[in-house]
C-alpha cells in the first residue's frame, strides 16, 4: 500500500491536461482531478492504518496461539492483547470505510469503478469477542498440555529409577505420574487419540508399580513380567503418543482458529481495497 503519494503527487503535477483538447475546461477539470486525487489519498492512508492495526492484531493472535500449542505459558495475554488491539483498530476501521466510500463515489462520478470496502467495526468486533472467548479454554488446553507433557516425564524418572535398581523413588516418581494423568483425565478436550494415550500411560505406571513390588519383595520372576507387560503397554504407548502429539497441535491451533481466519479475511480485504484505490489513482494519474 506504500506508494500512493508519489501516485497523487505526479498526478496533482498534471491536472490541467484533459484527454480531449476540443472539450477540455481546464480549471474545472483540474478541481475535479484535484478533488479525486485528494479522496484517493485520504483512503489510502486510512486503509494503512487499518492495515497496520490488524497486522498488530494478527501477530499477539498469533503468538497466543502458539502457546497454546506447544504449552509453553498462559496464551490467555497474548490473545487479549490481539483482542484489545483490534478493538481499538474498529475506530479506524470506519475512517477507512467512510474514506474508501467517498473515493468510490468521486471515482464513479468520473467513470471509475471502484469496490466497495467489506470491513467495518462491526466486523472487527465479532472477531474480538472471538479473540476474548478463546482465552480461557487456550489457557485450559495449554494447561491439559504441560500435564500431559509431565506425566510422561515423570514416568521416564520411574523407569529410570526402577533400571537402577530403586524401587522406592520408582514408586514415588510413578506417584507424581499418576497425579498428573488424573488432570489429564479430567480433560474435557474432544480428541479421538486422548483416551487410548490415558489407558496406554494408566498401564505403563501399572507395570512400573508391579517391577518395583518385585524388587522390593525381591521376586525375579514377578520382575521378568512386569518387564514384559512394560515393553508390551511402551509398544502402544509410542504409537499413541505420536497421535496425540499431532492431535494436540491440530486442536491447540483450532482454539483461536475462527478469530485468525476472520482477522486473514479482514487484512485481505483491506489490501484488495488498497489495491483497488491505488489501481484508480494510477489510471488518474495517467489520463
Amino acid at each position: 500500500m506504500l506508494g500512493t503519494l508519489a501516485i497523487v503527487v505526479s498526478g496533482l503535477l498534471f491536472v490541467g491536461r484533459s484527454a480531449d483538447p476540443a472539450l477540455a475546461d481546464p480549471p474545472t477539470e483540474a478541481a475535479r482531478t484535484s478533488s479525486l486525487l485528494a479522496d484517493g489519498l485520504a483512503a489510502s492512508i486510512a486503509l494503512e492504518r487499518l492495515h497496520l492495526a490488524l497486522e498488530g492484531a494478527t501477530t499477539a493472535g498469533r503468538e497466543g496461539t502458539a502457546a497454546t500449542v506447544s504449552g509453553d505459558g498462559d496464551p490467555a495475554p497474548a490473545l487479549s492483547t490481539a483482542a484489545d488491539r483490534l478493538d481499538a483498530a474498529r475506530r479506524p476501521a470506519g475512517v477507512a470505510l467512510a474514506a474508501v466510500g467517498r473515493f468510490a463515489g468521486t471515482a464513479a462520478a468520473e467513470g471509475f469503478s471502484l469496490p466497495a470496502l467489506s470491513v467495518g467495526p462491526a466486523d472487527l468486533g465479532v472477531i474480538v469477542g472471538q479473540l476474548r472467548g478463546a482465552a480461557v479454554p487456550a489457557t485450559a488446553f495449554a494447561s491439559n498440555r504441560r500435564h500431559a507433557e509431565r506425566t510422561v516425564a515423570e514416568l521416564g524418572s520411574a523407569l529410570a529409577a526402577l533400571e537402577r535398581g530403586d524401587p522406592q523413588a520408582a514408586l514415588e516418581a510413578a506417584d507424581r505420574a499418576d497425579g498428573e494423568l488424573a488432570a489429564v483425565r479430567a480433560w474435557k478436550a474432544e480428541l479421538v487419540t486422548l483416551p487410548l494415550w490415558i489407558k496406554t500411560m494408566g498401564q505403563l505406571l501399572v507395570a512400573v508399580r508391579r517391577g518395583s513390588d518385585a524388587l522390593l519383595s525381591d521376586d525375579p520372576t514377578a520382575l521378568a513380567a512386569a518387564r514384559r507387560e512394560f515393553a508390551a503397554a511402551a509398544e502402544e504407548a509410542h504409537r499413541a503418543d505420536v497421535a496425540l502429539g499431532i492431535a494436540m497441535a491440530e486442536g491447540g491451533s483450532a482454539v483461536a482458529d475462527p478469530a485468525l481466519v476472520g482477522l486473514a479475511h479482514a487484512t485481505a480485504e483491506v489490501e484488495r481495497s488498497a489495491e483497488g484505490v491505488a489501481s484508480v489513482l494510477r489510471r488518474v494519474s495517467d489520463r
